[in-house]
């Protein structure tokens, strides 16, 4: 989808070619998902941590056709203005509580603490909107929940972390947009959207202060599980 976003970038741009990291050259003149596809799949095959069965790129394919076809191409990105894909992040956190200071060996460490972070890609909505388009082939499972079935619903993406973070760097990124935040389960649920709302940033950031202070404070890290059965 990467890609696609890409090519589509490269049209708006009037770019006759676009090279895409990793993937190779594709001309803009006519999509090829195939080669799309084919190239990006076989990225990943060159990685020896794992040895992908036909299944399992029969499966990958059908989880492309799906995202591109969905509610008749509304998260396909060629059906879209590209304002970026693959955007990265890096926002420093100006307060004092986000400052650090360690001692490694006889230097000193200091600095703030900064999020930072990769976003599939980001359209436009309309002239003051933006939206952020975050895929998923996973499940909605609810990992903090006790319940091995609950799986998560719009109240929980409304103060899910990750979306909340994600919100906070694009509003510092384009201050002068409304943002939306859609997480797309391609598999399991269907699209979230969720309009977050700058009033809401000192809720982030008291959720980032909280955490930053719990892992300045840990002396130890501690496993999950004494028998090392967690996957984490």
């Amino acid at each position: 989808m990467e890609c696609v976003a890409l090519y589509k970038k490269g049209i708006q741009d009037n770019k006759k070619e676009i090279n895409i990291p990793n993937i190779g050259k594709l001309k803009t003149k006519d999509i090829d998902y195939n080669w799309i596809f084919e190239k990006s799949f076989g990225y990943y095959e060159n990685f020896k941590n794992h040895t992908y069965e036909e299944k399992e790129k029969k499966e990958c394919r059908n989880w492309f056709d799906k995202a591109l076809e969905f509610n008749n191409g509304r998260f396909n990105p060629l059906n879209h203005e590209i304002i970026d894909a693959e955007k990265d992040f890096d926002i420093e956190i100006p307060y004092d509580w986000a400052k650090y200071s360690y001692k490694d060996g006889n230097k000193t460490l200091e600095g703030r603490l900064a999020i930072k972070g990769n976003i599939d890609f980001i359209v436009k909505y309309d002239d003051s909107t933006i939206e952020l388009i975050d895929y998923k082939s996973g499940s909605r499972k609810d990992w903090n929940s006790k319940d091995s079935k609950k799986v998560k619903e719009y109240k929980d993406f409304e103060k899910d972390p990750q979306l909340l973070i994600y919100y906070y760097a694009l509003a510092h990124l384009y201050p002068k947009h409304d943002i939306l935040v859609t997480i797309y389960f391609i598999n399991q649920g269907g699209p979230f959207t969720i309009p977050f709302e700058r009033s809401r940033f000192p809720e982030i950031e008291e959720m980032l202060k909280k955490r930053f202070e719990e892992i300045k404070s840990t002396q130890t890290p501690k496993l999950l599980s004494w028998n090392r059965t967690h996957f984490k």
